[in-house]
């Protein structure tokens, strides 16, 4: 009994002491397990992240793509700006006839060896007073030129449209009440899903509501896409499916002009509502084109008229093509004549409208400029470049360290000889970008060069 006793107690003990010993195999199967599953894993990742890869562009095609096509506004070119080389210089003078005196013949040679004589020269005067004779204007040849003017207004006037801005208030008694304004438009981008309108940023700025009306009575919703205050422009989109088809097919975009080409004297046409209403109209003649004024981050050309318009109007300037050189804003309204129509020249703010098209904001950089020309620097001894007559207070120049007196020569390593490729520049970078600005700063005895890096905000 003792014996078997002893046994057994010797085999249970063996028993727990097999239990507590550690097993290597188990161990090892334990580690080859789990680099297993890591394994597993990876390779399951692997595959899944390919399929997602392949599958997705078929599972959802439309999120790729953008919301709308981004516009893109062809800019004009200056023709005074342009340098004429030596070669075409040579070819000019090449070309100019022989001097001679107003009333003398000018012969040329032909291709068969015979000589031409032309006719003696007249003065404009001449020529205007010998087609008077042989065509005197009558009453109906005055009404048929203005029934032509009428006509290029009533094409653009398809592009004409009633922008009303709706802003919810409360008076003293807090009652709730709606104020709203009205002013013109244009459309001047059309697409299948949507119509861009141009007007004036005075008029729709803090509006909670934007409806148009176009000019067959159709009144329909309007987002606003962006506006600049500095400029007084304003865009704002409608979508087509808002309109009948029939009636969209009428609607064309209206054209925008080179302002460049406008001279002193043209015939103009004013559209939109010069008279205080819509789809009024107004005609005269360009009297300036050569008066700046400056603005932040720009000096806008304005194009002076004799056209008559009411304090309040606002509009578009047409040439007799029916292109839009010129957009009048509340802005830039004459304050010494407010019934005369002067106009921003639609070239230099091409590339504002550019931006406030696809939605995105206009760089602010904070100066108010102008260029030192060759004349300013040799009178003054000033050296080429922007120089800043004012760093606004707050903007990205001020907090540059930029001050009034300071001549900007190269931003980015790029010469800024006028303030127009300052704007060119800015348009063509982005809010929120740094940029190294090199100017020059008078001191007692010379400029020195500095050095400011600077980032750009949204204005």
């Amino acid at each position: 009994m003792t014996g078997k006793g002893n046994g057994e107690k010797q085999e249970a003990f063996s028993f727990v002491t097999e239990q507590i010993k550690p097993s290597k195999g188990r161990i090892k199967r334990h580690i080859l397990k789990f680099l297993e599953a890591v394994l597993l894993a990876v390779v399951f990742g692997v595959v899944a992240g390919v399929t997602f890869a392949f599958v997705l562009p078929y599972v959802r095609p439309d999120t790729e793509k953008p919301i709308r096509d981004s516009v893109k506004i062809p800019r004009d070119e200056d023709a005074s700006e342009k340098n004429i080389s030596e070669d075409t210089k040579e070819n000019m003078e090449s070309e100019s006839p022989p001097e001679s005196g107003d009333n003398q013949a000018v012969t040329e040679p032909t291709g068969s060896g015979e000589t031409v004589t032309e006719p003696p020269t007249q003065s404009i005067e001449e020529m205007l007073e010998e087609a008077l004779k042989e065509h005197p204007l009558t009453i109906e040849d005055y009404m048929e030129l203005y029934s032509e003017l009428y006509q290029v207004v009533t094409a653009v006037n398809r592009s004409i449209v009633t922008v009303t801005s709706s802003q919810n208030n409360v008076d003293w008694f807090n009652n709730a009440f709606e104020s709203s304004e009205e002013t013109s438009g244009l459309i001047y981008n059309k697409t299948e899903k949507e119509l861009l309108i141009m007007t004036d940023a005075d008029s729709i700025h803090n509006a909670d509501d934007i409806s148009v009306t176009f000019l067959n009575g159709t009144e329909c919703s309007a987002v606003l896409r962006k506006l600049d205050t500095i400029t007084g422009l304003a865009v704002v989109a409608v979508e087509t499916s808002f309109l009948e088809p029939e009636y969209l097919e009428e609607i064309s975009a209206a054209v925008l002009g080179n302002s460049y080409t406008v001279k002193q004297g043209d015939p103009i046409i004013v559209a939109g509502n010069p008279m205080g209403y819509n789809y009024s109209m107004s005609y005269g003649v360009v009297t300036n084109t050569r008066k700046t004024t400056q603005t932040i981050d720009a000096n806008l050309r304005l194009i002076n008229t004799t056209a008559l318009s009411d304090s309040s109007g606002n509009g578009f300037l047409l040439n007799l093509k029916g292109e839009v050189v010129g957009i009048i804003t509340k802005e830039y309204k004459s304050e010494s004549s407010s019934n005369i129509v002067t106009a921003i020249a639609v070239s230099d703010v091409k590339g504002t409208l550019e931006l406030l098209s696809n939605g995105w904001s206009v760089p602010y950089f904070g100066i108010i400029g102008q260029e030192v020309t060759n004349d300013i620097a040799d009178s003054m001894g000033l050296p080429l470049g922007i120089y800043v007559a004012e760093a606004v207070a707050g903007s990205p120049a001020y907090q540059a360290g930029i001050q009034s007196g300071d001549i900007i020569v190269s931003i980015n390593e790029m010469d800024m000889k006028t303030m127009k490729v300052l704007r060119n520049f800015l348009e063509a970078h982005s809010v929120e970008e740094s940029i190294t600005v090199t100017i020059l700063r008078a001191s007692r005895e010379e400029y020195r060069s500095i050095e400011v890096d600077a980032v750009l905000k949204e204005r």
